[in-house]
């Protein structure tokens, strides 16, 4: 099986940008356009803009790729810190390679998040919840904007069912709010029911969908 490259990295913000675009075509707020315009036509228009740009993709290999959820809180509201969170203004080693393995996506993804987070230059918070001397879950937050991001929950698959990611949510929020962050956003796999279901419990809602894709090389 061909390996797959990671050409394209997620660059924090991309979400940010999406939510207030999104927020300024629900308002109305674009000049010489009216609210019964959008309402009627910009929503086809750019719908067939991205059927187009979708097809070119597919005729130049470009594979579709976790077709994704941007969710966004109008305010911060959560459970309170959990005493198995740990905190860091930084990503050491083990932190990046714990949450990349977890994911399952080895070297390559730690190489990715390696490269991407020594171009951050936005507050950011790293969580882990260790438990038995053990790290399970990872999380990070990155605030912007009077947001917080939360970006990169995962928590290793021996330790999902109990919890432990809505620590993890807990705590980004927590931080957000100590960043003075008064709203949250986050993008999470179309497919995966249960975190949706996970983020809209703490007020969480779908502002837009959006995907990823990938250029695999030739066998």
């Amino acid at each position: 099986q061909a390996a797959v490259r990671f050409d394209q990295i997620e660059h924090v913000g991309l979400e940010m940008q999406g939510v207030e675009l999104a927020g300024a075509l629900a308002d109305g707020d674009v000049e010489g356009v009216g609210q019964a315009d959008l309402d009627a036509g910009a929503g086809r228009l750019l719908a067939g803009a991205v059927e187009a740009d979708m097809a070119a993709l597919d005729k130049r290999g470009w594979e579709l790729h976790e077709p994704s959820v941007v969710m966004r809180a109008a305010r911060i509201a959560g459970d309170a810190e959990h005493a198995s969170i740990r905190m860091a203004d930084t990503a050491d080693a083990a932190w990046i390679e714990g949450a990349m393995t977890a994911y399952g996506y080895g070297a390559q993804g730690i190489d990715a998040l390696t490269r991407l987070l020594a171009n951050l230059d936005l507050p950011a918070g790293f969580l882990t919840v260790v438990e038995n001397g053990r790290a399970i879950g990872w999380a990070m937050g990155v605030a912007e904007r009077g947001h917080i991001g939360l970006h990169d929950i995962v928590v290793e698959p021996a330790a999902r069912g109990r919890g432990i990611g809505r620590r993890l949510v807990a705590g980004l929020l927590a931080y957000g709010r100590k960043q003075g962050a008064g709203a949250a956003y986050l993008q999470t796999r179309e497919s995966d029911d249960a975190a949706r279901g996970l983020y809209a419990s703490f007020g969480f809602e779908e502002v837009y969908r959006t995907c990823s894709r990938m250029l695999l090389p030739d066998d």
